[in-house]
């Protein structure tokens, strides 16, 4: 699935409809505090909050509310929890186990709300699975197909761009170069970030290529660009190969990069690759030209 097409998954809200549970899901950057203990501040966060056993309902309240950044909900949220801030350069947080121990009201508070996250995620994900099964009477998926091509084409080469610009190019690659800091880390809790890029980057070629994993589901965008503009689907196949050889060079764990001084082989490495990431979104923008579809990507 993909966002920035106004699908299920970030879809605005409207009367009797609530928005997307994106933002529940994956909201990003994390004010740790907004959820356990942090270095220097040892009783913060809903874990401290109270004694009695927390719930579903005092999570989604607490979520977001002050500032953008108290996430309590989510991927990131499940992730603080289970390896605590990350203080070191070569590798992941050291949450201890100690943490889940019985016997103290805040750890059986931590245990509970690990135990939500965990179902929160999981019936949030197997929502997202039900709408793109179009099988399912009244799914998005069985709603889109009823859409005229270029209206569909027009959604999934947004979605694609955006995720390629905005976020992996823009957010998680730039931002955190041109900062240093490791708070600005996409998954900066367990150093998986890298593995988070990738896999976004992989999503965009399942989409470019009408493909999951080793099954073809259909034509993809470049078998129809190869049919419109050969030198396109050339391009656009290239750019999505150069970005994930591009990131696979890129070496972990990102902490280091960060830390890196400008020029460093690492950083100059990450920059590389961040460009060429943004090069797989102007040639998903200039197919969608090719098509006479007219969409809009910052940065692009």
């Amino acid at each position: 699935m993909l966002r920035f097409f106004n699908g299920p998954l970030d879809h605005p809200s409207a009367p009797g409809v609530p928005a997307g549970p994106e933002s529940r899901i994956n909201a990003w950057p994390v004010n740790e505090a907004a959820i356990d203990y942090v270095k220097g501040s040892p009783l913060s966060g809903l874990v401290f909050r109270s004694s009695a056993p927390l719930t579903r309902q005092e999570i989604l309240d607490a979520d977001q509310v002050a500032d953008e950044a108290d996430v309590t909900t989510g991927w990131h949220a499940i992730e603080f929890l289970l390896w605590g801030q990350d203080f070191r350069s070569d590798g992941p947080g050291e949450r201890s186990a100690d943490d889940y121990l019985p016997g103290s009201p805040s750890r059986d508070r931590r245990r509970d709300y690990l135990r939500l996250l965990v179902d929160m995620l999981i019936q949030d994900l197997s929502q997202q699975a039900q709408a793109w099964d179009g099988s399912v009477p009244q799914s998005y998926a069985q709603w889109l197909s009823t859409q005229p091509a270029v209206e569909i084409l027009g959604r999934g080469i947004h979605g694609a761009a955006s995720l390629a610009a905005i976020e992996i190019y823009g957010q998680r690659l730039t931002a955190p170069l041109d900062s240093g800091s490791q708070e600005d880390e996409h998954s900066c809790f367990s150093d998986n970030t890298l593995a988070d890029l990738r896999n976004n980057l992989l999503g965009i070629r399942y989409f470019a290529e009408a493909s999951y994993a080793d099954e073809k589901l259909g034509t993809g965008l470049i078998e129809l660009l190869q049919w419109k503009d050969p030198a396109l689907a050339k391009r656009l196949s290239q750019a999505l190969s150069r970005a994930e050889a591009d990131l696979a060079a890129v070496p972990e764990p990102f902490d280091q990069v960060l830390a890196s001084p400008e020029g460093s082989e690492g950083r100059s490495r990450a920059e590389t690759a961040a460009e060429s990431v943004r090069q797989v979104a102007v040639a998903l923008k200039a197919a969608a030209e090719s098509l006479g579809i007219d969409i809009v990507v910052p940065g692009v």
